[in-house]
């Protein structure tokens, strides 16, 4: 499915913010992880935090895609600039209602084109184990599971983070705090003699 295949009239995507986005964003994602996952109200002040540091210190190297539906905010998704020339991906969720048409998929392979046309070195996210659906959008969009930290968190556990290079479509895997690019030449056999 193409990218414009995923929206129709009634469902868009924009990139600025209007009045009440972050605080509806926030109660969404508090909202559909409670009824999904049974997370506590620590999640919304987590997403809230995240959203806060967004909007207080926005740069062009930021950018966030909210997506609605017959004028209603229904997902989003954010790059953050982080440390090192890097980005990080955040708040990336949809409304049940509009997931299975591609749309999530757009959301995360304009958000990595994006980190691309900003020359960020890598981008990166931080998942929850159980976010499965989530997990099969980004694995497409390049990013690789990097690390399996446990960690307890809004009556979940963290297992898993994600990262892509996206100056090249090489991709970076991170073991046990060890950075190794994996290049054609680590993969092709010595040469014999």
């Amino acid at each position: 499915m193409s990218r414009s295949a995923a929206l129709t009239a009634n469902v868009r995507i924009r990139n600025e913010l209007k009045a009440g986005d972050i605080g509806f964003l926030t109660y969404l994602h508090g909202k559909l992880y409670a009824e999904e996952q049974g997370w506590d109200s620590r999640v919304e002040a987590y997403v809230a935090g995240a959203f806060s540091d967004f909007v207080r210190s926005r740069s062009p190297r930021d950018r966030i895609w909210i997506v609605e539906e017959h004028d209603e905010t229904r997902g989003s998704v954010a790059i953050i600039e982080a440390p090192d020339n890097k980005a990080q991906l955040r708040c990336f969720l949809l409304h049940p209602d509009l997931r299975g048409r591609g749309i999530g998929k757009t959301l995360v392979e304009d958000a990595v084109d994006f980190c691309r046309a900003s020359s960020y070195s890598a981008v990166y996210l931080w998942t929850v184990s159980t976010l499965v659906a989530a997990a099969r959008i980004y694995r497409p969009a390049g990013f690789q599971k990097t690390e399996e930290p446990t960690q307890e968190l809004w009556e979940a556990t963290v297992r898993a983070a994600l990262r892509v290079e996206v100056g090249s479509p090489r991709l970076i895997s991170l073991r046990r705090n060890q950075e190794r690019l994996r290049t054609d030449e680590d993969r092709s056999p010595a040469p014999k003699g």
